[in-house]
Parts: structure tokens; sequence; C-alpha cells
């Protein structure tokens, strides 16, 4: 019995080690990002991605980093394995339409914040999003009417299209 006590104490022992070490990869890595030393920061949250699988956040946080270091086809993949994880995340279609909107492809920025929008229809962000894709596209007349909307949600970059392309 105490031979089986004394194993099960060394593998709860492991395990806590084993999170706390998990636990400091994810902090270190969130460190990393706030100092925006983001190419630093990846195979931390690789490290942490695979060991958490379920984690989505620090998915989120690698395919943050990849877009801020110029691989947006890497970014690209990992939003696009999230949402097929969970379908629902508005957010991850609002960051593929960043991404979208950075390579001059409007039409698919477009729908990726019309599917944000669809769950989220009056987030400041995601109606900004929208105006200057349209704005590319050269529908002003849209555009316009997306930067109003957003600088009514209180978006200040809003207020600055809407001044310098709809007056």
């Amino acid at each position: 019995m105490k031979k089986y006590l004394t194993l099960i104490l060394t593998l709860l022992s492991f395990y806590t080690l084993y999170s706390q070490e998990n636990d400091t990869i994810m902090d270190y890595s969130m460190k990393l990002i706030q100092k925006q030393e983001f190419a630093k920061a990846i195979p931390y949250l690789q490290k942490y991605s695979t060991s958490n699988p379920d984690h989505l956040n620090s998915k989120l946080q690698l395919a943050f980093c990849y877009t801020q270091t110029g691989d947006l086809n890497k970014s690209i993949e990992l939003y696009q394995n999230i949402l097929a994880e969970r379908p629902n995340y508005h957010r991850a279609y609002y960051m593929l339409a960043n991404i979208y909107y950075r390579q001059d492809n409007s039409s698919t920025a477009l729908e990726m914040i019309n599917s944000a929008l669809s769950m989220e229809e009056s987030d400041p962000d995601y109606l900004l999003m929208k105006g200057q894709a349209l704005r590319k596209t050269g529908d002003l007349k849209q555009a316009c009417k997306y930067f109003k909307k957003a600088k009514k949600e209180g978006s200040s970059e809003a207020k600055f299209e809407y001044t310098k392309y709809c007056k």
C-alpha cells in the first residue's frame, strides 16, 4: 500500500511540475508579445500549443505573432484551423479580414468581415474594417456608411477615415 501511495504522490508531483512549466511558458510568451518580440514568442507558443491543444488563446497568440512577423500564410492557416474548431469565433474572422486586406484581397476580406459582423454587428473594429475594405473596392458610398457606423460606436480611426473620405 505504501508503494502504491508513494507512486501516486510521485506522479502527482510530476504532473504539478509539468503544469507549472506550461504556465510559465505561456506567461513568458505573453511577456515577449507585450514587448513586441513576436519572433521570440513563436517557439514558446508552439511548444505550449502542442502540449495544450485545446487552449484557444495560445493558438490565437501564435497566429497573431505570425501575422506580426510577416508570415501571413502561416497565420491564415492557424486562424482557419481555429475556425474549423470554433466556427462562431468572430474574432478569427476579423483577424483574417485584416490579413486579406493587407494582401489587397478585398473580396476575401469582405467575406471574412461579413462573417464577423453577422455575429457581432456593432463592433466598431469590424465596422471600420468593412468600411476600409469597401473603400478599397471603390464603393466609397457604402464605405462611408460603415465609417459612420463605426464612428458612432466609438472608433476614433473611423472618425479620421470618415473625415478624410466622406466629407
